[in-house]
């Protein structure tokens, strides 16, 4: 017995049932305890980093805390005693005391707001202290241990340093960021404040302190060999590491990155506990993160904790460590547990080996003889020695379906070799006869076109053909309802059709009667066998014909699949003739194995009347048309499929001179069932005609709308109105351009120009009108309608200005003069068409929508923006763009007033932060404007200046506003702007 059939024996049943029932409960009690065990060392792991963390930034905090307290001690003694200020010996012994009393600071010093310098910082060692002056301009440093003074030229001001700036602006205690002392070459930060008189600031104190005694500290509370903790800034500066090699590169003192020293992951959940915190809490003043992350194959728990406002709240402080030192020795858990419960699942095998053993013995004593194969000289027994019941009745029941099933093997075995329909039907009735030992059968299959059931072959009918409604009849039930029908008396069921047996002059006793089913469940029709000679029909009966319908489904599916694939066959012919394309078949050689008319058709005038099939492709195409026969036996020798756009064939005419036959070509490897290359089909399309076609049309439309139309008709070039997008852009001071650079520098500047402008709009599915001069049109939404039209034409204007920033950056480099262009941009209603005389015509869009975008780009000018669209582009917007309400605006030439927006996509990008973070204001100005509030508004403007400088929208309303103040408008104004020119 192999692998495979034990698995399905009794006893692999029992003692696998046995087993999966003991390996389930270890698994569980294991996966518990693993769990438990883990979520309590990931527990401890928080709580530990997380008590660790707190005290590392308390202690960080209180080593910080000596330059606040000393800025705040100096300015309480100042303000106590303000003749320090005029004495500064005695201004210098102060801070010399401070500096003493404070072991943690660096320096401290003072910046008068005259520009006058006072500080005392520590020398090479912590008791040398030098005071450092510097006044009008010349520096004084005196050792207070040795005595010496030195003098120097100094251009120094304390007034632009940050922590004075810093110190002013926070007018309370201000904190830098950190940065490199270039005195002593160390890391630190800075804590100043102001001193003041009243109202008056006299200067700023300050106090340096360095950070490296935090990274000597902080190496002191790692947790083990692969733990860490450091401080960073909200950038990801390292400000503080246990590691001081970080800090210096080739010998250099830096301020290392975060994703430098450590894996990316730490940057990431920085970033994330900044913005929008994994899982934070806030204990006390302290912000907490923790997450759990992988890495070098270990899982770790990481706290983020920010540090207090009081010394900086961009600070925070990472500590991080393996869980597998709060875990323990987890392994050593799970070996005890697998051993018990290896132990018990021994046990549980012995014991189901003996159950299953006094099971499957008989069992298996009566599959042994199942399994051997019928003979006529030895037949089977299956008389076994048991005790159980059931196995006893089984080894009678198979005694019995021995016989019907030698029976039905010899049967079958008639049928499987026969595909004719009728045939076929004819042997099928003559077995089921047989089999059931019956008088006569007949099979009724199903007619789908006419709803009918019908046979060709009813035995004692001869060859007559019987039809009747598919739910007529005993026949027509079984069909309908898929029950099996076992009549003992036909006569005295209501079912029985009495008109088969009056037509045939035949008497139908006992009817056994059921569906013939298919694989997919679909019922091919009935069979029915009549008059069982030795009394009715039993359920054995219904058994052997149940088996053998399935046999006769199969064998009438693949007489109807031989019947349908010649149909198909002839009909696939038929289709090929009727193609108008060329097709070749060949071997694995290249030999033609067959054409079509469309091939002889389109190679007629290259091969005349010679036939092509059983000619070799290879010596059908040579020399000029060679390139078919290497594409041809590259797909034969490699597979796949070539394909070949706008190629030629060359050909001698009948005058003896050399023509071209335009093709596309398309070849495809053929393969058998089991995937091996058997040869390759080529298909030729005679594409001359669309060639001229393209030709012609090309005169007056561009490639876009000859390749649609080519798809849809030339109908399209009608005269319509549609919704379209329409794109104005032109140069600015084009004329004075012209006559500083001369016709030639023109022309070429043009050239180039157009050539970027028109990729931008056919990138955004636009297409280019014309030119007009230095002008651009361009339209969006015709001949073909599209959903983002106007998001399309929006788009396009921004890639231009874009577009138009690096061209002006190549011309400068070339030492050429710039230009700068205006777009305007409207979604309206147009008429589109073929527009002109009968020699020349355009396809172009005309129409008030039209005026309207020419009118938009010439009033980029006056409102000194790049791009300006209407209400109508605006409302048909289905992205998002970043619009600006400009005006309400009156162009020339149209009496009614429109919106129109700035398209702040296309301005520098920190221009569109401005204005998009003083966009709230901008139109609380505007409402006021078109209210006639002119204080107001006057205010509202005034402020979005203050806010953005260069905002030159704001700057001409704050322009009219006071015009409007002198020269009010009537009382009927509704605060449209009526544009004078074009």
């Amino acid at each position: 017995m192999n692998l495979s059939t034990y698995f399905r024996t009794i006893s692999f049943t029992v003692g696998g049932l046995f087993s999966f029932l003991i390996i389930v409960s270890i698994v569980l009690t294991g996966f518990y305890t693993d769990y438990r065990h883990h979520q309590f060392g990931v527990s401890l792991a928080d709580s530990f980093e997380k008590k660790s963390g707190i005290a590392a930034v308390d202690r960080s905090s209180h080593y910080l805390e000596d330059a606040s307290i000393a800025v705040e001690l100096i300015e309480t003694q100042i303000s106590f005693q303000p003749e320090y200020l005029n004495e500064p010996e005695k201004l210098l012994e102060l801070m010399t005391i401070v500096l003493r009393t404070h072991p943690n600071l660096y320096s401290v010093y003072i910046g008068m707001n005259d520009g006058s310098f006072h500080q005392a910082r520590r020398g090479s060692d912590a008791e040398h202290v030098i005071w450092r002056q510097i006044q009008n301009n010349t520096q004084t440093i005196h050792h207070l241990f040795s005595g010496k003074k030195d003098q120097e030229p100094a251009n120094y001001d304390p007034r632009l340093r940050p922590w004075y700036t810093g110190g002013v602006q926070a007018e309370s205690l201000f904190w830098t960021e950190a940065y490199i002392f270039d005195s002593v070459s160390a890391l630190g930060i800075t804590a100043s404040l102001p001193v003041k008189n009243g109202d008056e600031l006299i200067g700023v104190i300050g106090a340096d302190i360095t950070l490296q005694d935090l990274g000597v500290f902080l190496s002191k509370e790692r947790l083990g060999p692969d733990s860490r903790t450091m401080i960073v800034n909200k950038e990801g500066a390292i400000l503080a590491h246990p590691n001081e090699d970080v800090f210096f590169e080739q010998e250099k003192l830096i301020i290392p990155h975060l994703e430098r020293v450590e894996s990316i992951e730490f940057f990431d959940s920085l970033k994330d506990h900044q913005e929008r915190s994994l899982s934070t809490t806030d204990e006390g003043n302290k912000k907490i993160t923790r997450i759990r992350t992988e890495l070098k194959g270990q899982e770790y728990v990481c706290i983020f904790i920010d540090f207090p406002a009081q010394i900086g709240s961009n600070w925070t402080l990472i500590t991080y460590a393996p869980i597998r030192y709060f875990i323990g020795p987890i392994g050593e858990i799970r070996t005890v547990i697998g051993l018990i419960g290896l132990l018990v699942l021994l046990l549980a095998l012995m014991f189901s080996s003996f159950l299953s053993r006094y099971i499957s013995t008989p069992i298996i004593q009566l599959s042994t003889q199942a399994s051997k194969v019928p003979s006529r000289h030895e037949r089977r027994s299956f008389g076994v020695e048991t005790r159980i019941i059931e196995v006893r009745k089984l080894s009678d029941a198979l005694q019995r379906m021995q016989e019907g099933e030698e029976k039905l093997l010899e049967v079958t075995s008639a049928i499987s070799a026969e595909i004719q329909l009728v045939p076929l039907l004819k042997k099928v009735m003559e077995a089921v006869t047989e089999i059931l030992d019956a008088d006569r059968s007949t099979l009724f299959l199903y007619d789908n076109k006419t709803q009918e059931l019908w046979s060709q072959v009813a035995e004692g009918v001869g060859s007559k053909e019987i039809r009747f409604s598919c739910d007529a009849g005993i026949a027509g039930h079984v069909f309908m309802t898929g029950n099996i029908i076992n009549i003992k008396d036909a006569y005295r069921d209501k079912r029985f059709n009495t008109e088969v047996d009056k037509a045939t002059g035949y008497r139908t006793k006992s009817i056994l009667c059921m569906q013939i089913i298919n694989k997919s469940g679909v019922s091919l029709g009935v069979v029915q066998v009549l008059n069982k000679r030795e009394g009715p029909f039993t359920e054995v009966d219904e058994m052997r014909l149940s088996a053998f319908s399935a046999q006769v489904a199969i064998a009438i599916e693949n007489a109807q699949l031989f019947k349908d694939t010649v149909t198909m066959k002839n009909y696939n012919e038929a289709v090929l003739e009727s193609m108008h394309n060329g097709l070749l078949t060949t071997d694995e050689n290249g030999v033609v194995l067959k054409t079509n008319s469309g091939a002889e058709e389109i190679f007629s005038p290259v091969f005349g009347a010679e036939k092509l099939v059983q000619k070799s492709i290879f010596e059908l195409f040579t020399e000029k048309n060679g390139w078919i026969s290497e594409q041809t036996k590259r797909v034969l020798e490699h597979g796949g499929n070539d394909e070949t756009l706008d190629a030629v064939v060359v050909f001698i005419n009948a005058k003896g001179e050399e023509e071209e036959l335009s093709i596309n070509l398309s070849i495809q490897e053929l393969v058998s069932d089991e995937q091996e290359r058997i040869g390759c089909i080529l298909l030729f399309e005679d594409i001359s005609r669309e060639k001229r076609i393209r030709s012609t049309m090309a005169q007056y439309l561009n490639k876009d709308l000859t390749d649609k139309l080519l798809e849809e008709g030339s109908q399209r070039l009608g005269g319509t109105t549609q919704k379209a997008s329409v794109l104005f852009s032109d140069i600015r001071s084009f004329t004075t351009f012209t006559e500083r650079n001369g016709p030639q520098e023109t022309v070429q500047m043009l050239n180039h120009y157009f050539t970027e402008m028109y990729d931008q709009i056919i990138g955004n599915d636009g297409i280019l009108d014309k030119y007009i001069g230095d002008a651009i049109m361009a339209v969006f939404g015709t001949p073909f309608v599209g959903p983002q039209d106007a998001d399309n034409a929006v788009q396009a204007g921004i890639d231009m200005i874009q577009a138009l920033k690096h061209f002006n950056e190549s011309r400068e480099k070339e030492g050429l003069e710039i230009i700068d262009i205006g777009i305007g941009i409207n979604t309206g209603e147009v008429v589109s068409g073929n527009i002109g005389s009968d020699k020349r015509m355009d396809f172009t869009v005309i129409g008030d929508g039209v005026n309207l975008a020419a009118r938009l780009e010439g009033a980029t000018k006056s409102y000194s923006t790049p791009i300006l669209i209407s209400r109508g582009t605006k409302d048909a917007l289905t992205k998002s763009f970043m619009l600006r309400e400009v005006d309400f605006l009156q162009v020339k030439g149209k009496t009614e007033p429109v919106s129109i927006f700035e398209v702040v996509n296309a301005l520098p990008e920190q221009e569109q932060k401005s204005i998009m973070q003083t966009l709230e204001n901008h139109n609380r100005a505007l409402e006021k404007y078109r209210m006639k509030d002119w204080e107001e508004a006057k205010t509202f403007f005034k402020e979005q200046l203050k806010l953005h400088p260069a905002d030159r929208i704001a700057a001409m309303y704050l322009l009219r506003v006071e015009y409007f103040m002198e020269h009010p408008p009537p009382d009927n104004w509704n605060g449209v702007w009526v544009m004078k020119n074009k």
